[in-house]
Parts: structure tokens; C-alpha cells; sequence
């Protein structure tokens, strides 16, 4: 919180400098931006913050002296925030020092005298007019274009040129760097400036060259430093945004980042009044449109901070669009683009505010579909996003995620169950493995399939997946082969005399049975409604035939059923020639067991057939 109160007070800071250098000025007035900024970074950034390097000897204890890192890095620092008096005195350290100022040589003293006279030193008719002079005169209302070119073109430059190039100090490399960093050089101030603001403000001041640098230079010089810093991608709570916005005349997104990054409403609604009152931002009503939704975005965020106040942003949002201004057709056209923009925009933010709720749950998931903006409606009924172009499918996004979820926990079915009412690509792949599972036997139990049968009686038989549709009548016929299979012996004795209670269930019960099985083997019968198995499944399908056969219940198959039977046995064993390959010794003995039960019922029903004539 203290960061963003910092950050939120040096921003508004910055913003009063680069509105003071957008507008038209009096010609009494003189305004010298690049200082403006260096004041600016001053008042931020207090001498304090670099003292530490400064108590260090400006050469390191060794064999071989050489310039300490350190303290050559707290001076340039000081410079580049022009802290003029404290740079001159860690200078003036240089011929104080006993030991080390015999060390840094002539050469090296001398340099130091020059550059100090560069720093504060000055003569009659601003001959020799220093930076401390120079900074003077902004404060004093003065406009310094002249002074500023007569300082860079001093003699005392040539001079510590040619004092460098000898080489003959240890400080001749530092003070090189020192004197490119004060003549504007990019890669030096870059090097080492401790932050991508630095390099702006210090280019900015030393970059100028007769004339002082505006505002559309600072833009730029923002642009590189950001570049250069990895900074100028956009990072969400990003603090710095509203100073790179203003560095970079980003005004708009000043407005924004204030009460988006800083949570600092006031100022973004004050900074929007002035920019549009100064005209430095085209005032219309699509931008209002835009800060209002920005407004409502930012409240709504504070809403879904809290895992029980969601309702109350959807509560919300419905609101906004049952309050908004009705448009008939005597509106104007831009009128009702606004009307129809700022819904569409609810539209968004409502399905927002759904999609990202956690579902833990088939409970919470239904919950959740109570409030899937498609299906919202007013105080009157009506569906409140009915003429809006921006199609949502919230209700699908959460039912798949959802089904998704449970896939990966394991629960087929129930996952099919959610991914079908999704209407998901994914339900025909997922079906497919769940079914060749269940037919197989690998996860028999009927107790699981319960989510499907559900979503199939949800349907009313209207638009299911055909894989969907197979699982369903699977688990019909599972049932169904559970109840002839337990017959007892009594049980078939009973069937056959019709004595028995139990007669007429067990009979139904093997009919359906056998006429599924019929069906399942049948392309041609299956036809839409029940979507004959795949063969790959019919060694299974034609090994429920055998219960069937021996359960006694008359009249169960025709002899064309059973031809049919012997056919689709057929089928599958030329499907292992067909895959050159030998049916191993359980398969040989299924079908061997098949084609037995299939014999006898043959022989069975044509002895009916034949005693009916």
C-alpha cells in the first residue's frame, strides 16, 4: 500500500511537469524541460539513497591501485542526478587523500581541478559558465540555449581529452567514462545508470545540443530506455505503468493505469478532467464509454476478490443492462452503437465473471449454469442479451471444463455426462474408449454408466452422440443378460410348464434382450436409433446369445435371427484372416462355443417354425 501511495504521488509529480511542458506558455515564461525532469528525479530519489559508496577511498588497498568500482559508480550517479555539490566534494576527496592523491598523479589531480571547474566553476560574461550555473538559471527563469552551448564547447573538454588519452593516472579510464556520461554518450549513460528512468532523465539532460529537448524526444528516449531495460512489456500491478505512460505521452493509458495499477481513483478521474479540459486528449464519447467500463471492470475485480461475492458482481452487472438507457428509433445512429457496445460489453464481463468461478462439484456446476448470461433474463422474462451480436457459450466453457476435470479423476461417465451436454468434439474419442471398456469387460459395472443413462434420459432421445447412444443401450442390455444369466434350473423348468411368478418378467426380459442383440448386430436394423456396435465388439455381443439360447424362453429367435447370428460369427472369424493373423487358443474356444449354442438354437427355432405350419 505504501509502495503504490509513493509511486501514485511521484507519477501525478511527473504528470504536472509534462502537461506544464504540453502547454502554450507566455514568452515571459521560461521552461526547461530536461531540469524540470532531473528535479523531478531529485525529489524521488534523495542524495541518501547513494551515500554508501561515497566513505569508500576512490582507489583499492593492493599491489596495483586501480579506480574502486564502487565509489566511481556513487559519483557517476551524482551526476546524473546533478547532485553538483556532493559530486564536487567526493572529487575534492581526490587531492585530500595523502597516499592516494600521489598515487593518481599529476595527470590525474589535474583532472579533477578541470572537471570541477565544468561542475561549479565560472568566470566574468558566462565565459565560463558552469553546470551549477547553468541549473541556477532555469531556477531563475532564465532560458539557458546559449549558456548551455557555450559550457559544452569549453576548452577544459579538449583538455581532460587529451589528459585521458595519456593514460598515465589510474582514474583516467573513470574519468573517461564520467566525461562521455556528461557529453550525452547512449552506451555509457546506459552502462551504468541503476535503472531505465535514470538513463531517460540523464539523456535527456545531456543529450540536448543547442537547443533544450521537448516532449516528443522523451517519448523517445522512453521507447529505448524501455527496450533496452526489458521493461516495455506490459505487466499486470505493474507500478511504474502511469510514469512509462506519461514518459511516453501515453495519455490515455495514464488515466487507465491510475486506478487500474495504483487503485488511485481519484487521480485518474482528476488527470482525465485536466487532459480533456487542455485539450491534450480528443474528448469523445466512445472514450467515456471506454473509462466507464474501465471503472466497472476495476469494481467488479474488487467483487471477485472475494470467493463468496460473486453473485453480487453478476447481480451487478444484470443491473447495469436493466438500467441502461432504452433507444427507440428516433436515437442516432452513433447513439445506438454506444447502447449496443456498453452491452455487449456487460455481455463480456458477465460470462467473465462466471468462467472463473472454481467448480468443485456436479452441485457448484449446476449453480454455476443458473447464471450463464445466455439464459439471463429481466424483472420481465425477457432474455436480457437476446439482440446481442457477441455469441457467449458460457454454460458449455464450464460443462467442459467440469467434464474435463472429472476425466482426469478418473470418472468416465460422469465426464461424458457434462462433455455431451457441452456438446463436445471430445465426447465421440472419449466415448469410444469408454465403451470398448465396458464392453470388454475391463470396468463392467453398470453403477458407473448411471451419469450416461442420466444424460440420455435428459436429452429426451434428441441429438445424443451416437457413442453416447451405444453405451446407453449396452448398459440396457447388461441389465437385461444380468437377469436371464441368474435363472436357475428350477426357474427354466418353470419357464417351460408357465407356472412360475416370475414367468412373464423373465420372458420380457430375454425378449428385449434378444431383440437389442439383433439390433447391435444389425447394421441395416440398427439404422439411426440404435447405431449397430462397431465389430470389433461383436465376439462379445455374439457370446450373449449363448445364455439366451439355453435360457429355454420360447420363441426367443427365428431361424433368419439365427442365420444372422452364424453370419456375424462368420464375419469375425474372417476379420483374423483379414488381420493375418491366428485367433489365440480363448478366442478359438469362444467361437467354438458360439457356434455350438448358435447350432442348437437354429435347430431349436426351425423345429418351432416347422411345427406351427
Amino acid at each position: 500500500m505504501l509502495s503504490r501511495l509513493y509511486r501514485g504521488h511521484q507519477a501525478w509529480h511527473l504528470a504536472h511537469i509534462i502537461i506544464k511542458h504540453l502547454s502554450p506558455r507566455p514568452a515571459s515564461l521560461n521552461a526547461d524541460l530536461p531540469f524540470d525532469l532531473v528535479h523531478w528525479m531529485q525529489e524521488h530519489n534523495p542524495s541518501d539513497l547513494f551515500q554508501g559508496g561515497s566513505t569508500q577511498p576512490f582507489l583499492t588497498d593492493g599491489a596495483t591501485c586501480r579506480a574502486n568500482d564502487e565509489w566511481w559508480r556513487t559519483l557517476y550517479h551524482f551526476i546524473m542526478h546533478v547532485y553538483i555539490d556532493q559530486a564536487v566534494e567526493m572529487l575534492s576527496l581526490i587531492g585530500r587523500e595523502g597516499s592516494y592523491a600521489y598515487q593518481c598523479g599529476e595527470d590525474g589531480l589535474e583532472m579533477v581541478d578541470v572537471m570541477i571547474s565544468l561542475l561549479v566553476g565560472g568566470g566574468e560574461a558566462g565565459e565560463n559558465v558552469s553546470l551549477f550555473e547553468l541549473e541556477n538559471m532555469v531556477d531563475n527563469n532564465m532560458a539557458i540555449d546559449s549558456y548551455w552551448r557555450v559550457w559544452t564547447t569549453r576548452k577544459e573538454w579538449s583538455y581532460l581529452d587529451k589528459l585521458v588519452q595519456k593514460g598515465a593516472s589510474p582514474i583516467c579510464k573513470k574519468m573517461a567514462t564520467m566525461v562521455k556520461i556528461m557529453k550525452g554518450s547512449e552506451d555509457e549513460i546506459s552502462a551504468n545508470a541503476y535503472s531505465w528512468l535514470q538513463i531517460v532523465v540523464t539523456r535527456m539532460l545531456f543529450g540536448r545540443s543547442e537547443t533544450v529537448l521537448g516532449v516528443a524526444d522523451l517519448a523517445s528516449y522512453a521507447d529505448d530506455a524501455l527496450t533496452v531495460h526489458g521493461q516495455f512489456v506490459r505487466k499486470p500491478e505493474d507500478e511504474e505503468s502511469v510514469i512509462k505512460d506519461l514518459l511516453r505521452l501515453d495519455m490515455q493509458g495514464a488515466v487507465q493505469h491510475f486506478f487500474t495499477d495504483l487503485k488511485d481513483w481519484w487521480s485518474s478521474a482528476h488527470l482525465a478532467d485536466v487532459l480533456y479540459r487542455g485539450k491534450y486528449l480528443p474528448f469523445s464519447q466512445l472514450f467515456a464509454s471506454n473509462m466507464r467500463t474501465y471503472a466497472i471492470c476495476n469494481y467488479i475485480d474488487i467483487l471477485l476478490c472475494s470467493n463468496n461475492m460473486w453473485q453480487v458482481a453478476m447481480a451487478y452487472v444484470k443491473g447495469v443492462v436493466e438500467s441502461d438507457v432504452l433507444v427507440d428509433e428516433s436515437t442516432s445512429v452513433e447513439a445506438r452503437e454506444r447502447w449496443r457496445v456498453r452491452r455487449q460489453e456487460m455481455l463480456h464481463l458477465a460470462h467473465l465473471i462466471v468462467s472463473r468461478q472454481h467448480i468443485d462439484s456436479d452441485v457448484k456446476c449446476r449453480h454455476l449454469l443458473q447464471y450463464c448470461p445466455e439464459d439471463a433474463r429481466d424483472i420481465h422474462g425477457n432474455h436480457l442479451w437476446e439482440d446481442s451480436e457477441l455469441i457467449v457459450k458460457t454454460a458449455s466453457e464450464i460443462q467442459c471444463a467440469w467434464g474435463l476435470r472429472l476425466y482426469t479423476r478418473g470418472h468416465e461417465a460422469a465426464s461424458l455426462y457434462w462433455l455431451a451436454r457441452a456438446e463436445s468434439k471430445l465426447v465421440g474419442t472419449l466415448a469410444s474408449q469408454s465403451l470398448h471398456a465396458f464392453v470388454q469387460g475391463v470396468d463392467d459395472s453398470l453403477y458407473r454408466m448411471q451419469p450416461i443413462l442420466q444424460y440420455v434420459e435428459e436429452a429426451g432421445g434428441e441429438d445424443i452422440p451416437s457413442e453416447v447412444q451405444l453405451i446407453r443401450t449396452y448398459s440396457r442390455m447388461r441389465e437385461l443378460m444380468a437377469t436371464v444369466s441368474d435363472l436357475s434350473l428350477k426357474d427354466r423348468q418353470s419357464l417351460r410348464s408357465g407356472r412360475s411368478p416370475r414367468s412373464a418378467m423373465l420372458v420380457q426380459a430375454g425378449r428385449e434382450a434378444a431383440k437389442l442383440l439383433l439390433e447391435l448386430l444389425d447394421e441395416s436394423r440398427g439404422g439411426e436409433q440404435r447405431r449397430a456396435a462397431p465389430r470389433r465388439f461383436w465376439p462379445e455381443l455374439l457370446s450373449y446369445s449363448i445364455p439366451l439360447i439355453e435360457s429355454g424362453i420360447p420363441s426367443l429367435f427365428s431361424s433368419s435371427d439365427m442365420f444372422l447370428c452364424l453370419q456375424a460369427l462368420q464375419d469375425v472369424e474372417s476379420s483374423f484372416k483379414a488381420d493375418r493373423r491366428k485367433p489365440t487358443e480363448a478366442e478359438g474356444m469362444r467361437v467354438q462355443s458360439i457356434r455350438l449354442a448358435l447350432a442348437r438354437g437354429l435347430s431349436v427355432s426351425l423345429q418351432q417354425e416347422a411345427s406351427t405350419q
